[in-house]
């Protein structure tokens, strides 16, 4: 997974302060008991239990962060800690999401709700993480468990982190030891060879600067994923070639090519030639910016657990000097440090540390979001094939006029997303003058959305097209019409239109210019303000001279063995078997219908 850094450049700050707290080391860490106690009772019988599983594992209780204002320890309070993490409109990439739609924002500068789509941050496919979610992957006590526990792990380096530990990590990624060397790309886009593998430079880098190699090969599989396909390590990139950023290192934007291109910028000007140079060096940056900012001061407690490096609550400004943005990293390498811990037979006993940050006034528990999709917004919503007058996704309640003898509407939607539930549609009865209706739209992730209507009989609203085809029992989908017996003439039709509304103005242009009504007839109808255009089917009628006869059944089997040779309004008129308007190939019962018919062995309903 390919995470973007974002860090915001403090460092000028930060060595212009000389004096700070006395030191803090490993060393002064207390026993188990006395770092337990601690705690907050919230996270003791979490502690207990994982306990159990690492019996010489020591959890220390870090409860106090550097404020280089005050220049001493303080402590922080959650509520201004979870502030500064929450993405706003003038701070949209703090903390981002890549999957799970409903752990997104859905602020109006986040999500469009009328066409569900979300921001792009920090390159495609990165979204503003949703208030519930930062909070949940900033609540440590949700991750007190025996594989993401490692993400409070100490990032310096300890014995028993050896070169296999790291081999386990980059296993079937692009950095595992196959041939025992490394092809890359030089300055003048030659191809190269390095005679070491990726296990024994991140060992190196590892001891040179006190970092843990587990950590560094974890991060290596975060940030570039398991194939290695990243511009930013091809070293065959645009005018960047022979050029590596292994770690992403201000690789910032919000588009990929800006991310690529501010990480090469970076590479080339640190001089980052190689895959080993780009890994040593980036660990060197790692550890002086984030694991040990603090340690020439003499103060040990700098961004030394993957849970710090993403979330920062060293003040004043909290947040402020965040490695990742993606709020699901430190779960995601913890969770590859502690399969490369597995590989050894007794990794449960090791003694490791891990550093678990308390603040003050946390809630007694947080949740994650449902990951369903928010969505509960309608596309559109007719009556009678009529879209509502000023119809908004935004707006719920709405007033429709109808004719004051209409017994029933037909009510439809359109979805913005297609995994939304919705009820109330459908042919709906009318009663006494004023009739509510309630549409309820269910979002995949359980939001709902409630839409009234108010369909009011009037004495002089005429009623609409679409209104009288439905009282009259015909077939139609807004733009086909059907269901008149086979030998309906026009003045039947038109007659018929007018005992519904005698002011309803009806024309019929036909090809044939014959009396009966078939296949291909425009029909045009206003009724009122409402005007609408069909195109007749007569089921069994392919030719379009009102009758069923053996060239029908000729056409059809022609159709069969040759498609593509009639009209669409042929082949929807071909399908005498099926209710709907569909115009695809005739199959061999609407054949085998026709030619009963045809012997007097049949009817076609129309």
């Amino acid at each position: 997974m390919k995470v973007k850094v974002c860090f915001f450049l403090i460092c000028s700050f930060l060595l212009s302060l000389t004096t700070v707290q006395a030191g803090y080391t490993e060393a002064n860490i207390k026993t188990y008991e006395e770092e337990l106690a601690r705690f907050p009772k919230s996270y003791q019988d979490k502690i207990k239990q994982l306990h159990e599983i690492y019996p010489n594992a020591i959890f220390v209780a870090q409860d106090t962060f550097y404020d280089w204002d005050k220049k001493k320890e303080v402590q922080v309070k959650w509520n201004e800690m979870l502030a500064a993490q929450k993405n706003t409109s003038s701070r949209k990439n703090r903390s981002l999401v890549n999957k799970y739609d409903g752990y997104k924002m859905t602020e109006s500068w986040a999500y469009n709700y009328y066409t569900n789509t979300f921001t792009n941050l920090g390159g495609n496919g990165w979204h503003a993480a949703n208030d519930e979610a930062v909070a949940y992957y900033l609540d440590p006590r949700n991750f007190i468990t025996e594989s993401s526990i490692f993400m409070f792990e100490s990032l310096y380096y300890h014995d028993y982190q050896t070169k296999e530990g790291v081999e386990k990590i980059l296993a079937n990624t692009f950095m595992e030891n196959k041939n025992g060397y490394i092809e890359y790309y030089d300055t003048e886009g030659k191809k190269k060879r390095l005679e070491t593998t990726y296990a024994d430079i991140i060992v190196k880098a590892a001891k040179e600067t006190n970092i843990s190699p587990y950590f560094l090969a974890s991060r290596l599989r975060q940030e570039q994923g398991t194939k290695g396909t990243s511009s930013l390590i091809s070293g065959n990139y645009g005018d960047y070639k022979g050029y590596y950023n292994y770690f992403n290192i201000s690789a910032s934007g919000d588009t990929d090519s800006e991310v690529i291109k501010n990480g090469l910028i970076k590479a080339k000007s640190e001089g980052w030639t190689t895959p080993e140079i780009a890994i040593v060096k980036g660990t060197s940056f790692i550890y002086k910016e984030y694991v040990g900012v603090n340690d020439s001061r003499g103060d040990y407690r700098g961004q030394m657990t993957n849970y710090l490096q993403k979330w920062d609550p060293y003040g004043p400004k909290y947040g402020g000097h965040q490695y990742m943005q993606n709020i699901m990293a430190p779960v995601s390498e913890a969770s590859t440090t502690y399969s490369a811990h597995t590989k050894a037979s007794n990794y449960k006993n090791t003694r490791f540390i891990f550093h678990i940050p308390v603040y003050q006034g946390m809630p007694e528990e947080t949740h994650l979001p449902n990951p369903g999709n928010p969505n509960n917004y309608l596309r559109n919503l007719t009556i009678d094939g009529t879209t509502i007058s000023g119809f908004d996704g935004a707006k719920t309640s709405y007033t429709y006029n109808v004719a004051q003898g209409t017994e029933s509407v037909n009510i439809a939607v359109e979805k913005v997303y297609n995994k939304q539930t919705v009820t109330g549609t459908g042919l709906v009865s009318l009663s006494g003058d004023t009739t509510k209706v309630e549409i309820v739209v269910t979002a995949e992730n359980g939001s709902v959305k409630k839409y009234t209507i108010l369909i009011q009989r009037g004495e002089n609203v005429a009623p609409s097209v679409a209104n009288i085809i439905n009282n009259l029992g015909y077939r139609s989908d807004g733009t086909y019409l059907g269901g008149l017996p086979l030998g309906t003439k026009v003045n039947t039709l038109i007659e018929a239109i007018k005992s519904k509304n005698a002011s309803a103005e009806v024309n019929v242009a036909s090809k044939t210019g014959e009396d009966l009504l078939a296949t291909n007839d425009k029909i045009t109808i206003k009724s009122g303000e409402d005007t609408k255009t069909y195109t007749y089917i007569l089921r069994g009628d392919l030719d379009g001279n009102g009758k069923i006869e053996l060239y029908d059944l000729f056409l059809i089997r022609s159709e069969m063995l040759a498609n593509g040779k009639v009209s669409k309004e042929a082949k929807i008129a071909s399908h005498v078997t099926y209710n709907g308007f569909s115009s695809d190939e005739p199959e061999l019962m609407d054949l085998f219908h026709v030619r009963q018919y045809l012997l007097g062995r049949g009817e076609i309903t129309q």
